[in-house]
């Protein structure tokens, strides 16, 4: 996608929703924005792209101020809900936009939700580091997202496929994807392409008939984990859905690091704690 094409499309959005109120709303501030908005664009307007120079920190500045003031300018009329989703997706442009922007939240009616995984893969040192500036924003509120339980499986699908699942489709859905939304959707329609869903099973019938398409799934989100954590949780799934630390421990080659590898599989959201000394996918 072009840079900064999550603003693009934010600047638009309420470009079009201004209608005729636009100019008042740009003033002093057009000729910048209208390097994310190729329509509102002279012909004496660069496009985007901003070098490694002082003239190129120097547009950038621009550029961001304006943004910011026109997002001021729209929220005082009205307060803003501006969404980010993928957050880790976007690039580094848009992320480097995002923290000048949550730097001036404070005191302005001004919500931004931004999703994004725990993890980051690897190959984007710039999109990392901007993440980790995000996350030390004062005004930032962390929210992580839990798999579903299987409550909420079974609701989620009912919405999805329109059917009562039976107790036993949740369960093996609930062990098979640890209620990633991603994971289950994936699950559903497969099985609704099988026509699958409205037939009766056992736990073990049911996961059998999981797609295996799952795995390409969960190996992105092993990618950019290390190889001993690797190593640790494919012990931890030999032993079960729930495992003890000190059965672990004994798995795993010595050399290993059973502390580090279990807070670096904690932070990616591939196990959660299940009790003291526990661990559970």
């Amino acid at each position: 996608m072009p840079t900064l094409w999550a603003w693009t499309r934010i600047v638009r959005a309420l470009g079009e929703a201004a209608g005729r109120d636009l100019p008042a709303l740009l003033a002093g501030a057009a000729r910048p924005v209208a390097r994310l908005l190729p329509e509102a664009r002279d012909t004496g307007v660069s496009p985007l792209g901003f070098a490694d120079s002082r003239s190129g920190e120097a547009e950038r500045f621009q550029l961001f101020e304006a943004v910011e003031a026109f997002l001021a300018r729209v929220a005082a009329r009205r307060p803003l809900a501006l969404v980010l989703d993928d957050l880790h997706a976007l690039d580094s442009e848009s992320l480097r936009l995002l923290e000048f922007i949550g730097h001036a939240l404070e005191g302005l009616p001004i919500a931004v939700i931004a999703a994004c995984r725990e993890r980051v893969a690897p190959g984007a040192p710039d999109r990392s580091r901007a993440l980790e500036r995000l996350g030390r924003l004062t005004m930032l509120e962390h929210w992580p997202l839990p798999g579903l339980a299987a409550a909420e499986v079974s609701d989620f699908v009912r919405t999805r496929a329109g059917v009562d699942p039976p107790r036993e489709l949740v369960t093996a859905l609930v062990n098979k994807t640890g209620g990633n939304p991603l994971l289950l959707d994936a699950a559903l329609r497969s099985l609704a392409a099988r026509n699958l869903l409205g037939s009766s099973r056992d736990v073990a019938e049911w996961q059998a008939l999981l797609p295996e398409s799952i795995r390409p799934l969960i190996a992105q989100r092993l990618a950019g984990l290390s190889d001993p954590t690797r190593a640790m949780l494919g012990c931890a799934a030999a032993i079960g859905l729930d495992c003890a630390r000190e059965v672990l421990a004994q798995a795993l080659d010595r050399e290993v690091d059973l502390a580090d590898c279990m807070r670096e599989a904690l932070r990616g959201g591939l196990v959660v704690e299940s009790g003291a000394e526990r661990l559970r996918f």
